[in-house]
């Protein structure tokens, strides 16, 4: 029998971490994730000794971490010394050459992964499209481009109904063999989930695995916990798998038996067993990336300092895993740790997320990333940055951040070149250069560059004798070097190159007397009022008299380039008491046509009024009206974009009600209808709108019937919506999808829909229904629909808020199965006095009761303010000489005889 069928998704509401139990599961990496990635997986050291600080040894054994990169080898990877030639994933002794994965015993070569008795050669992952090989993952090297979100589609999600309904096992069954899972039914957030994997058929004689437990982040299916690491990817005896989940997703998740007679092997399939987890206190790593660079757009605007920001961000939310297992984004998101991958992952998904572009490079067994910012390309290693808590605040933390391919070449011996359509070779933008602090090492050579010059010495050799490694000389002394050649040396001319512990210096001949200055305008020399300058091609060279040098932008002062004032504007370059001047013109922001296409959007668009109310938009197309009309057409409508202040597109929908009948959620629409009739039909699109990201109209009558019922006597939208922030961002303006939801999901949650009906409090406040219902909070919903209002049974309570304060009940449980423990037991009082059982029995009396009986009189906890079982204990002699240390006796002798005999509770 097969309980899940294909590409249907369990909706289970925990949230995410991972161990597994019984045996040491780790990471698998079951496939190559990229077309450049061909290996599987990233196996780092396995002999526990990978500093991530380079040791200074010069065996090239240190894994993801750097070794000094004397020996020009530095392998990332150290072999294994199990039978294989590369060390790139354990062998498993099976006898067949070094395996990325062990056999699965059907008699196939050695496999990436075993075969999922599909027909196809992998049975890792399906091919979506069944006509070519390798599209599971996305292409990270589109030149340029930033990494797109791959979708899975064809998902169905299984209804409320459908869950209830279903138990929650899993069965496939191969050619007599058969595997099931079966796991709790209660399921707490940060709790470990046991997972049982039962088989049955064959020898009666099996071994288990996880196959792999995978996640899509936006560029291709990743493994959360590697088992492909190590012993992890063998069988084994045990069949119980403990998981405990970090994050909301969709996780795929996968098991394997084995025969060991017969080697016959099954697994759940790829697209079998499915987990969308949605917890709203643990955020899927989506939202946590978007929760990040909001807060990182706050304060950065340039590429520079968001890629910055979001690398620093890393650093401080995450360690390196020594253990090597987790290898996804969702390791640095959301567990905060992973290996080299999980790193790349998380930046790019960042850096994406911030419009920077990536790309993907590897080398010696490490990924790192490479950033486009300003135009230019930079090699970012995030994982090496990452010294650990003894490096905090150190320059070690930035060491990688921005450096060209030659200095990546030094302490990577595979980066023998630069990965076509991701060459770095400007330094503009290292962290170093860019930040002045490069001049902590420069500095000390500045007296000794100015005394040769002096001399006349045209090529001299400066020692370095810093006993920092290798690899960060390499580096920090290239960016010296760097830094030397750019700085100005009066009217000489100096190139310095490093090597060796030695910087070589170079000068050209004497340039003479500076003579004057000469300007080559910038490109863009036609600006709107208000507009932001651009110096892109400005160019001034320094006329000596034995030549001339191209000036940096740090050596010349620039006055009078700004866009405040319209008219014809002058603009002047100041450099050693010489000027030169460029001419630029500044004109009003008016005049300028919305037709876009042949149609005329002045009704809906104003380019002041849109580019003043997003940051974004103000950055991309600052100055060109035309281009924010193209996007406004093309993109801001459809996201409902307010581009005029006289129109709000939210105001609009929610105030005509035929409109939203005809258009429903198609926000452009709704644009396109006021333009093209509703101005001249007299229609009012106006509507209060607020700085920055503008607040939309609520609906004006908002409907609450959903598939024939009435639900109006316990919802509101706008009461809905108002209460709860994660509802109000998920269906504002869409009463439709807010309702549903209610019905759905915001019943059985115990949500406050209304003000007039607290559903904590009809349950407490009637005892009838509490046995009639229990827990079922969505029955009271219904009983009050249905009977409650017509009865005239009261539905109100406090709400306290967003997660409201149940109102307890007036007449809680005391009666037991037909024992009525009133005499020593009060509920209130009861959870009042133990915060875990507030916790956990809160709004159920009946649960309460059924503690204190089965539990709490036998660990001797106090549930009357009139009776204390250890008072009660040590005041009667003859009652300790008869029950002992049975607290629980005690208790029932106090209800059955005590009270009734006078004596003394307390």
């Amino acid at each position: 029998m097969m309980l899940f069928k294909k590409q249907r998704i369990l909706s289970i509401a925990i949230s995410m971490s991972l161990s597994f139990g019984t045996f040491a599961l780790t990471p698998i990496n079951v496939f190559a994730e990229s077309p450049n990635f061909t290996t599987g997986a990233i196996t780092e050291s396995t002999d526990g000794s990978s500093n991530q600080i380079p040791d200074g040894s010069t065996d090239g054994s240190s894994g993801e971490t750097p070794d000094n990169g004397t020996d020009g080898s530095s392998d990332e990877t150290p072999d294994d010394s199990v039978g294989g030639s590369s060390g790139e994933t354990p062998d498993d002794g099976a006898g067949d050459s070094p395996d990325e994965t062990p056999d699965d015993g059907t008699g196939s070569s050695p496999d990436e992964v075993p075969d999922d008795g599909t027909g196809d050669s992998s049975g890792e992952v399906p091919d979506e499209d069944a006509g070519d090989s390798s599209d599971e993952i996305l292409d990270e090297d589109a030149v340029g481009e930033i990494e797109e979100d791959v979708l899975v589609e064809d998902i169905d999600l299984i209804s409320d109904k459908d869950v209830n309904e279903i138990l929650k096992s899993t069965e496939k069954q191969t050619a007599g063999l058969s595997i099931s899972i079966e796991y709790p039914e209660q399921i707490q957030c940060k709790t470990p989930v046991m997972f049982t994997v039962n088989a049955d058929g064959g020898s009666g004689e099996y071994q288990y695995r996880i196959h792999s437990i995978m996640v899509h982040d936006g560029s291709g299916y990743v493994s959360v916990y590697d088992v492909s690491y190590g012993s992890n990817s063998a069988f084994q005896d045990s069949n119980s798998f403990s998981f405990t989940f970090h994050a909301s997703g969709t996780y795929y998740v996968r098991f394997s038996v084995r025969d060991k007679v017969t080697s016959q092997f099954v697994n759940t399939g790829f697209d079998e067993y499915i987990l969308n987890i949605q917890d709203p206190q643990y955020p899927s790593v989506e939202q946590i990336v978007e929760n990040v660079v909001a807060e990182c757009m706050q304060s950065c605007t340039t590429d520079f300092e968001k890629a910055l920001w979001l690398h620093d961000w890393i650093l401080d939310h995450a360690d390196y895993d020594y253990t090597y297992s987790y290898c996804s984004a969702e390791g640095v998101l959301a567990r905060g740790k992973g290996t080299c991958e999980a790193y790349h992952r998380a930046y790019v998904m960042l850096l994406n997320k911030a419009g920077i572009a990536t790309g993907r490079i590897e080398g010696n067994g490490h990924v790192w990333t490479a950033v486009r910012m300003d135009g230019k390309w930079y090699q970012v290693d995030s994982t090496w940055d990452d010294m650990g808590e003894q490096y905090k605040g150190s320059y070690y933390e930035h060491m990688y951040f921005g450096i060209t391919d030659y200095i990546t070449g030094l302490v990577h011996s595979d980066h023998t070149a630069a990965k076509p359509g991701y060459e770095s070779t400007s330094l503009e933008n290292n962290y170093f250069i860019k930040t002045g602090e490069i001049t902590r090492w420069s500095d000390p050579f500045v007296a000794l560059v100015n005394q040769n010059i002096a001399s006349g010495s045209t090529e001299f050799s400066l020692p370095v004798t810093d006993s920092m490694p290798n690899n960060f000389k390499n580096v920090i002394y290239n960016l010296v070097a760097y830094q030397l050649s750019n700085q100005s040396w009066g009217n000489v001319e100096l190139s310095a190159s490093y090597k060796d512990n030695t910087i070589t210096c170079k000068t050209g001949a004497s340039l003479g007397e500076l003579s004057s200055l000469t300007v080559t305008p910038p490109v863009k020399v036609l600006y709107k009022k208000g507009e932001a300058v651009d110096k892109t091609g400005l160019t001034v060279t320094a006329n000596y008299v034995n030549g001339s040098k191209i000036l940096r932008e740090d050596e010349y002062r620039i006055e009078g380039f700004d866009t405040n004032t319209v008219g014809t504007r002058t603009a002047t370059i100041i450099f050693g008491g010489k000027s030169a001047a460029f001419q630029y013109t500044v004109q009003e922001q008016q005049g300028l046509s919305n037709v876009y296409n042949g149609i005329d959007y002045s009704a809906v668009f104003d380019y002041t009024y849109y580019l003043s109310k997003y940051t974004d938009l103000k950055q991309a197309f600052g100055g060109d009206h035309s281009k924010a009309l193209a996007h406004f057409v093309n993109t801001g409508m459809s996201e409902g974009r307010h581009a005029k202040e006289s129109f709000n597109v939210y105001t609009y929908m929610n105030r005509y009600a035929d409109l939203k009948n005809a258009y429903g959620d198609d926000l452009k629409s709704y644009y396109m209808h006021y333009i093209n009739a509703g101005i001249n039909e007299g229609r009012d699109g106006s509507g209060e709108i607020s700085e920055g990201n503008p607040t939309p109209a609520p609906p004006t009558g908002s409907s609450a019937i959903y598939e024939g019922v009435d639900y109006s006597s316990v919802y509101d939208y706008n009461y809905y919506l108002a209460s709860y922030a994660d509802l109000k961002s998920a269906f504002s303006n869409n009463e439709k999808a807010a309702l549903q939801h209610f019905v759905n999901t915001g019943m059985s949650e115990g949500r406050h829909a209304k003000e007039s009906f607290n559903v904590y409090a009809y349950m407490n406040r009637y005892a009838d229904l509490r046995t009639a219902f229990g827990n079922d909070l969505k029955k009271y919903y219904m009983h009050y629909i249905n009977a409650g209002i017509n009865e005239g049974r009261d539905g109100r309570g406090e709400t306290g808020g967003i997660t409201p304060t149940p109102t307890p009940p007036t007449s809680s449980a005391t009666i037991y199965e037909g024992v009525d423990y009133a005499s020593v037991y009060d509920y209130n009082y009861y959870l009042a006095n133990y915060a875990d059982l507030k916790s956990a029995f809160s709004n159920n009396d009946n649960a309460a009761l059924q503690h204190f009986v089965n539990a709490g009189m036998s660990e001797g906890r106090q549930g009357k303010e009139s009776f204390n079982v250890y008072a009660y204990m040590n005041r009667y002699a003859d009652l300790r000489n008869a029950f002992g240390n049975n607290l629980k006796n005690y208790y029932l002798h106090y209800m059955n005889s005590g009270l009734q005999e006078g004596r003394v509770g307390n």
